[in-house]
Order: structure tokens, then sequence, then C-alpha cells
């Protein structure tokens, strides 16, 4: 598919599964969970009455737009994004973008323009499940800060009307930045008439004392009293998949903080189940973890049922989180929760889970 492009003929099915945890977000606060982002608004109507059933009709469009934002109590000039429909049709797209011109096309409050994007571009069209992959991708620019180019797209279509409006349609990727909080819209309407458009907001939460560094509210809060040190544990159903979570797990860690890291730990003891291949990693600060990260790459196959500190491998244990590290490789069952009881420390998300490193299942023998 080629969204909003001069040679967009049509969209391609795609295929995915995709789904979300709504939460209030009071609760969500009070049990420490991660935020990818704030619902603030929602609208869903019906086009009515067009000239046939995959015609689309721009003022519908419009309305529910108007309606989302309304529901947010947001202006249009407080968005900077729109994760269209964009079915790359050479109806749909102009029909899409007049029904956003309508909307914030004209406004004389807007300082900056409202950047387009287009996830069937990359995926093609998930259907029943499109808005859900609109939803995702735009919460991954969020988290990124980035704003990627919309995939296919290259000379905008004779058919549009980019003029009317404060849109651009990236070619390149963009930073994504603004002096309060980022807020993003996604569009989703169905062959059968029924469109939907949520408003979705950053998250932008209280800092807590211990997020300012390494300070000593972070350190003091380590399971086990053992105030200086960390215990990251990793895992996996092969070798192969236990050394790529290492090598994800190490590109995400740079610059952690003490508190973070407490976060991350915590996460990859409770919040994660333990496979067969696994690995204790023991460390004081983000670096110490990331040097026995590094060392455990470089163990390679003989990785999997080690517990390293730094550049070397622990062999024993009397006290602290390395007893506990120790019994965890070998396979025994240990109670992380009872180690870190804390439930006022957020949820983190760790790097997913590498599933194309797992071997093919073979093929059933012929009858």
């Amino acid at each position: 598919p080629k969204p909003f492009d001069e040679h967009a003929d049509g969209f391609l099915p795609g295929e995915g599964a995709l789904a979300v945890l709504l939460k209030p977000l009071a609760d969500a606060e009070r049990d420490g969970d991660h935020i990818w982002g704030v619902v603030r608004g929602t609208a869903v109507n019906h086009g009515g009455r067009g000239s046939a059933l995959p015609v689309p009709r721009s003022g519908a469009q419009a309305a529910v737009v108007r309606a989302a934002l309304d529901d947010a109590g947001l202006a249009p000039a407080d968005i900077s994004l729109i994760e269209t429909h964009g079915t790359a049709t050479r109806l749909g797209d102009p029909i899409e973008l007049a029904a956003l011109t309508e909307v914030f096309g004209g406004d004389p409050d807007r300082e900056g323009p409202v950047h387009l994007g287009a996830v069937k571009g990359n995926i093609g069209h998930l259907e029943p499940a499109a808005g859900l992959a609109g939803l995702v991708k735009a919460l991954l620019c969020l988290r990124h800060g980035e704003i990627p180019p919309v995939a296919g797209y290259e000379k905008p279509s004779s058919h549009l009307d980019l003029s009317s409006g404060p849109f651009e349609i990236p070619t390149e990727p963009r930073a994504w930045t603004s002096t309060g909080p980022r807020r993003f819209g996604v569009s989703s309407f169905g062959m059968g008439g029924t469109n939907a458009h949520v408003v979705v907001e950053e998250y932008v939460g209280a800092v807590r004392a211990d997020e300012a560094g390494d300070g000593p509210a972070a350190e003091a809060a380590h399971p086990d009293g053992a105030a200086d040190e960390h215990l990251l544990l990793l895992s996996g159903h092969t070798p192969e998949a236990l050394l790529r979570r290492i090598a994800d797990t190490r590109a995400a860690l740079r610059g952690e903080t003490a508190s973070g890291l407490r976060e991350v730990c915590r996460a990859s003891a409770v919040g994660r189940d333990h496979r067969s291949h696994r690995i204790a990693v023991l460390g004081a600060t983000a670096w110490e973890i990331g040097a026995g990260l590094d060392h455990a790459l470089r163990l390679a196959d003989w990785a999997s049922g080690s517990v390293v500190r730094g550049s070397a491998v622990v062999e024993s244990a009397s006290t602290g989180l390395g007893v506990h590290a120790l019994r965890h490789v070998e396979g025994a069952a240990v109670d992380w929760a009872s180690v870190y009881p804390d439930p006022g420390v957020r949820r983190r998300p760790l790097p997913p889970y590498p599933f194309g490193a797992e071997p093919a299942a073979s093929a059933a023998p012929a009858a």
C-alpha cells in the first residue's frame, strides 16, 4: 500500500494480533503500572446514507473527530499527530484528508504542523484490528519521541489538497517534541459505515524522590537489605533465545538510573516467566550489570546456568541475593515476590521475548 501517494491503488490485507490493557488512570498509578498513554476522548458514529457501501462520507468523518476532541476537552491545536485510517485508495484518502481539513484547517491557534501517519503502509490492513494497530504505532512514537516516515509515500496524490490544512506527511524520521504533553488522534473507519476516533495524551506522572538519580532513597530500597547490589534475571526456551535476551537487555540498560535499575530488576524477577535456560547477573550499578551482561555474551552457550558478577562467574554464596541467584539458575523455585515485596515499585517494560530465536516446529510426518 502507498497511503496518500500518487501511485496509491488500494490496500493489501495484513495479519496480526494486538492487545492493550485499559485501566482507570488512578488505579494504574496506584498499582505502579507502566502507563503508555492516557485516553482523553473517544467517539463513534456512522456515515449514514451514502452513494455506495464502500464510499465514505467526509462530513461524518469530520464529525467523529470533532466529537472525540470535545470528549477530551481539547482543541484541534492541541493535536500534533493523526494516525489516519489511510487505506491508500484514490477515493478514500482524499475524503479522509478533506474531513481532517474541515477540523484542523484554518486554526489561528496552531503553532506547529499536524503530522499524518498510516501504518497500513507498513503492515497492510488488519481490518477489525486496524485501529489497534494505529494506536500501538502512535504509542511507540510517544515512547521513542520520533515520528517515522509513511511507508510507500513518495509523491502526494494529485487528488489531495494539502495546502488547505496544517498537514505534513513525513518522508523521513522526525523528532516529536512539544512544550507540553504530546497528543495524537487515531481514526478507524469500517466498510459498513462505522467511524471511530480516539484522542490519546502522553502520560506525565509525578517524579518520586528517588528518581532524581543514584541517591540514598533509591539505594535504601534494594531487597534483602543489600543496598549495594541488584539482581537481574533472564531466561529463554533455548540457549539462542537466552543470548538474544541478554543482548537486547544490555542495549536497553544504557543510561539507567539506580531507581530505574531497581524497577527493571524487580520486573525481571516477578513480572516474567522463568524458562529452562537461565542466567542471573549481580551488580551495584547499571554499569556493573552491563559489564556482567557483556561477560555473559562472551560466555555464549556456556551462559545458561550461570550467575555472573562483573567479569566473573559466581560459584558460591552464603548470604544475600547471590543465594537466591544460584538456586534460581539451578532450576529451583524462588518466591521472588517475597524477595521484592515492594508493591510501590513501578512496573517497567522489558525488551520483548525474541520469539524469532525459537526453532521452527518440525513438519508432521507424511501419512
